[in-house]
């Protein structure tokens, strides 16, 4: 399993969800197991500072990023209807 989930909601654990590829180029796919409604992303470094912010705010399986990170390592955050969840991701 690539990634890593280092905070978890268990409501949110019931819907299973990946982020693809990983490592990428800044551009890269969450995909839900079932349709969730999605309220926002957030992308922060390993310093917690803010890089990306996406209100989504629509019910959605799938969802697309460019985010335009230079290299490294960063924390995908989810907030859903059900909760939040994040995942680490390496950009190269």
């Amino acid at each position: 399993v690539e990634g890593v989930i280092v905070i978890s909601n268990k409501e949110f654990e019931d819907t299973p969800w990946q982020l693809f590829p990983n490592p990428n180029s800044g551009l890269f796919d969450v995909e839900f197991e079932s349709e969730r409604f999605i309220e926002e992303v957030e992308v922060f470094d390993l310093q917690g500072r803010l890089h990306y912010l996406q209100k989504v705010e629509s019910r959605k399986k799938q969802l697309e990023f460019d985010t335009q990170l230079v290299a490294g390592t960063y924390f995908l955050r989810v907030q859903s209807s059900k909760g939040s969840e994040v995942k680490v991701f390496v950009v190269r």
